[in-house]
């Protein structure tokens, strides 16, 4: 039993076998290390990225707003009525007035000479009410709580 003892220690302890041991570990702990370092740089870029995208979204932001607060302004101006009146005496339009006004006659819409001619206002004709809108509260009571029609 010593003897397989002492091939196993002998066996353990051999100095390639403990270099061999030192390198992995080194070289887990560089992998370890390069890796993290890795990750760093790659989610740190990332994270400038879109920092950058952000801010160039928000100028276009900006710059578009400002578009449309000089497009409002334009528009005010071209709906103005200065304006307006000038684009007209430019086009050559003048004011209305009654002397100018002619009606067409339209032979399929013309009335007989005899019957009436139609009112100009329409005249609104009252419509009355449903009668629980009318009544009092205290019919109302009686009526529907105290001799409700089931009743009758």
């Amino acid at each position: 039993m010593d003897t397989v003892r002492i091939l196993h220690q002998t066996y353990k302890e051999l100095p390639w076998r403990k270099r061999i041991r030192y390198i992995a570990t080194a070289l887990a702990f560089v992998l370890a290390v390069g890796a993290f370092f890795f990750l760093e740089v790659h989610f740190s870029n990332r994270a400038i990225l879109l920092g950058r995208q952000a801010q160039h979204l928000q100028a276009e932001i900006q710059n578009d707003r400002l578009e449309i607060i000089i497009l409002q302004g334009q528009l005010a101006e071209q709906t103005s009525l200065n304006h307006l009146h000038k684009v007209a005496k430019r086009l050559g339009y003048r004011p209305l007035t009654l002397q100018d006004v002619h009606y067409a006659p339209a032979p399929a819409w013309a009335l007989a000479e005899d019957s009436p001619k139609p009112a100009l206002q329409a005249q609104a004709v009252p419509t009355p009410l449903p009668r629980k809108y009318t009544i009092s509260l205290a019919e109302w009571l009686s009526e529907e709580v105290l001799y409700p029609r089931a009743m009758r």
